[in-house]
């Protein structure tokens, strides 16, 4: 019998989520055999790789064709319910397969450190369990086939799960458009929607070639191609693994640092506008209202902490103080969490600008995450046109983004969602402190978790190594709230409701 009989829009069509999940986890299971090609490529262990990696991809692949086949005559009756709990649980089923890696071949020694990791990579957060190293560098006490994991689990996570949601819908554009949009802003969506599967295939190969493109400038920058191409892999993706403990600033070399903040720009600009400029249309590229306000928050904080870190001789020169200011302010607003530099030791200014970006994060419909600048862009129309209703108490006034009139709907849902973040921020917050930690280091813990960033302040500055494990599983729910931006991810709870 092919399929489940079920009441529409009562009953969750488990056989679609099956199949759906099924296709995702087929699909990035043989991921597993680039760290496999690495290791081989390094001199690495035979038996090792093969515990670590092939053992978590066979049974991937078993999982998934099992999941697929239970459910593949179902897909095409998909609905919205059952698109948003695939990518909520999906996410966690993926993030699962992808921490068995880390202790199978050593690197972490548990499950929860393991599973932090790679909800971290897949979440393209970038903070880390892993401890930097007492004496020497990662890769002098790791092997080079892990840390290929680390930064693959980010460019997956960056957007190739976007891609691969529409893809496999790409014959059923209502399910496709529904899984879409658990990923992206339905700002970015209303202007793609009528060709989202053309969207959607003309994404990936953007992706794929501004990764070889900044793979190529880093190898002409210094890099050597194992480097250049693991950091290409999480620049684009707004990530922040790196291969070594002082991350990019290891190289200590503006030209590299250079190429890394472009790129991050890259990443942290919705990619509906790399379309249109693929399409030709520059003029609208550049009235773009969301990425005239990126640029002014981005100027603005870079210039504060530029001079809040000259004026308090933290760097002898401005021209060096803006050297590093310009680049932690691009890697925290763009949520990529690399560093040149260990902020958490900065005057207090600086790192208080530098948790307002995390809360910020990038543009709607890029690989970066928190709250969004669209988002914040509308909540300061709804600040502004308030006001207007106390002079003008009968007036008309909707909110405008460009030529577009905002629907007082998703007016509705960017402030409920600005609501939840907030709520969600402080419930978190306090939650941690009750694992020990101080206000400072859990504030800004679940500011860079939620927002995608990786590095926080105090005790989570470099790593979340000594923490403890009920830390680590808040600050892991932390990531898959904020990557799935709270609404999608409590879609996990579906169930439940419509049985209620």
């Amino acid at each position: 019998m092919r399929g489940e009989k079920y009441c529409e829009g009562t009953v969750m069509n488990w056989r679609a989520v099956s199949g759906n999940i099924g296709t995702i986890l087929l699909i990035i299971s043989p991921s597993f055999l680039i760290p496999i090609i690495t290791g081989i490529i390094f001199h690495e262990e035979g038996i090792t790789l093969l515990i670590s990696y092939a053992v978590p991809m066979i049974i991937m692949i078993l999982t998934g064709f099992a999941l697929f086949q239970y459910g593949r005559y179902e897909l095409e009756r998909l609905r919205d319910i059952e698109a948003y709990f695939s990518v909520s649980l999906g996410w966690l089923i993926v993030a699962f397969f992808g921490s068995l890696p880390y202790v199978l071949s050593g690197t972490l020694p548990n499950l929860i450190d393991a599973y932090f990791e790679s909800m971290s990579g897949f979440a393209t957060c970038g903070a880390t369990a892993i401890a930097p190293p007492s004496n020497g560098d990662y890769l002098d006490v790791y092997t080079h086939s892990i840390f290929m994991w680390r930064a693959l689990t980010q460019w997956i996570g960056g957007i190739g799960i976007i891609v691969i949601s529409v893809a496999i819908l790409a014959r059923i554009l209502g399910g496709g458009v529904s899984l879409f949009k658990a990923e992206a802003s339905m700002h970015a969506m209303a202007k793609v929607r009528p060709r989202v599967v053309e969207y959607a295939r003309l994404l990936g190969v953007i992706y794929v070639f501004f990764t070889l493109l900044e793979t190529l400038m880093l190898k002409i920058a210094g890099m050597n191609l194992y480097d250049a191409l693991t950091h290409s892999f999480t620049t684009l993706a707004t990530g922040g693994f790196g291969t070594h403990a002082k991350s990019i600033g290891y190289w200590d070399s503006v030209l590299i640092e250079v190429i890394v903040m472009v790129f991050i720009l890259v990443g942290s600009i919705s990619f509906v506008l790399h379309y249109r400029l693929l399409k030709g249309n520059l003029r609208a590229a550049i009235r773009d209202d969301e990425l005239r306000l990126y640029a002014i928050t981005l100027s603005v904080a870079t210039i504060a902490i530029t001079f809040n870190l000259w004026l308090n001789h933290v760097y002898s020169s401005f021209a060096e103080a803006l050297r590093y200011a310009s680049f932690q302010a691009i890697s925290i607003h763009g949520t990529a969490g690399f560093t040149t530099a260990d902020f958490s030791s900065w005057p207090v200014a600086s790192q208080l600008i530098l948790v307002i970006l995390m809360l910020i994060g990038g543009c709607a419909g890029s690989t970066a995450g928190a709250i969004k600048v669209s988002r914040i862009l509308v909540l300061l129309k709804i600040g502004a046109r308030e006001i207007k209703k106390i002079v003008h108490p009968r007036g008309v006034m909707p909110i405008r983004i460009g030529d577009m009139i905002v629907p007082e709907e998703i007016v509705h849902k960017i402030s409920a969602f600005f609501f939840a973040y907030i709520i969600s921020f402080f419930v978190l917050s306090v939650m941690l402190t009750f694992t020990g930690l101080d206000i400072p280091t859990s504030l800004s813990a679940v500011a860079t978790t939620m927002g995608g960033v990786g590095p926080g302040l105090g005790a989570v500055s470099a790593t979340v190594a000594t923490i403890s494990p009920a830390a680590k599983v808040i600050l892991s729910f932390s990531m898959w709230l904020g990557r799935l931006e709270i609404f999608t991810a409590l879609m996990l709870f579906a169930p439940l409701w419509h049985r209620g």
